[in-house]
């Protein structure tokens, strides 16, 4: 039995059945990937599919872009106002039963939706998260998976939040949506990369220093944290905020930072194992950072065995590395590349342990 919601009972228990989805496109100054973007959502394998894109003020050939797809989507311009402003003009004109946000610049893949969907069965679910494949500004993959990149949201949930609060700072809506709607509902988590997120010159945050990227996350958290607080006492559900904070990437990213000021000298040049999560760029802070694996400055992934690795280690020993920075994310290395782990003790000097970094000192290679 379907009831007005767009439910029915299976099981015993009331699931959605080929529900409407909705795809939210925002869009501001980004032509060059819009109509890849607009696309992906047009050929999804899943066949109720709804489409609306916001443009929010863009001044370059976005508009005609978008012209060329109002026959097959909800279409509106806006003065510009940021992402929030945005998705908060889009709501009303939502009529799916789950939503999901895409920005203009990444694209999702023709089974994405047909795949997420059967996450929902459930209507316990208000959140679904899938890994996204990392390009570059022309297409090509980077080797790097974005975890919990991609999201849909289910309609109920969103609608106790909606009109989202915008704050005086620009934030994304992402964060702020996982972080509160956990409270009321289940998430899920799938394994499948169901798109992919574009990191490119145009992109408003990706382009920033590391200490700076780092610096408006832990403002952007301490915003979703505080309305998480407000929220748990709306609802009467208890909430730990320091436990909150305590796994907070961006504020487990901060304090790593401030261990390696205290301990990696400026000047020096260090290695640092993250498998590029961190997107530290060839220089923090007066210090010169290579990627491990590394290939002209850049992120070459992991070795493919302990001789690997140890070679690797010394060619950059040689050209003057002289620390090792292993990240919360990549301690398990240690463990696994056992060879990598001996040389490691018998040519460095641990100097630091803590629970977001391991810092090795290296000793200087014979002849230097």
């Amino acid at each position: 039995l379907r009831d007005p919601n767009g439910y029915h009972e299976e099981g015993g228990k009331r699931a959605v059945r080929d529900p409407l989805v909705s795809i939210v496109v925002t869009n501001y100054n980004y032509a060059p990937f819009l109509g890849e973007c607009l696309r992906s959502v047009s050929n999804q394998t899943y066949e109720k599919v709804e489409l609306i894109v916001v443009d929010d003020g863009s001044t370059d050939n976005s508009r005609e872009i978008i012209h060329s797809f109002e026959g097959s989507a909800k279409v509106l311009f806006k003065e510009n106002g940021g992402i929030v402003s945005a998705v908060n003009a889009a709501f009303p004109l939502i009529e799916g039963e789950i939503i999901c946000f895409l920005d203009a610049d990444d694209a999702l893949f023709p089974n994405a939706v047909q795949t997420f969907v059967q996450a929902f069965r459930e209507t316990s679910v208000v959140e679904v998260d899938w890994p996204l494949k990392v390009v570059d500004e022309v297409g090509i993959h980077t080797g790097k998976i974005a975890q919990k990149a991609g999201h849909a949201w289910a309609r109920w949930a969103l609608e106790m939040v909606f009109p989202l609060p915008k704050p005086e700072k620009r934030y994304g809506i992402d964060g702020f949506l996982w972080t509160i709607l956990p409270l009321v509902g289940e998430v899920r988590e799938l394994d499948e990369p169901l798109g992919i997120y574009r990191w490119h010159s145009r992109n408003w945050f990706a382009n920033r220093p590391l200490e700076e990227r780092v610096r408006i996350g832990v403002e952007e958290f301490d915003f979703y944290f505080q309305e998480l607080e407000n929220w748990s006492r709306r609802l009467e559900i208890p909430c730990d905020l320091e436990k909150a904070r305590g796994n907070s990437w961006f504020h487990m990213l901060a304090q790593a930072l401030e261990d390696l000021e205290k301990e990696v000298p400026q000047g020096s040049t260090m290695v640092l194992v993250d498998e590029d999560h961190w997107c530290a760029g060839p220089q923090w802070a007066g210090r010169k950072v290579l990627p491990f694996l590394e290939r002209e400055g850049k992120f070459w992934g992991l070795p493919e065995n302990d001789q690997v690795a140890v070679r690797e280690l010394e060619r950059m020993m040689v050209q003057g590395a002289r620390y090792v920075v292993f990240s919360w994310s990549t301690f398990w290395w240690l463990d696994y590349y056992k060879g990598l782990a001996s040389f490691l003790e018998r040519n460095s000097s641990k100097i630091v342990t803590t629970e977001r970094v391991k810092v090795f000192h290296l000793h200087p290679p014979k002849g230097s």
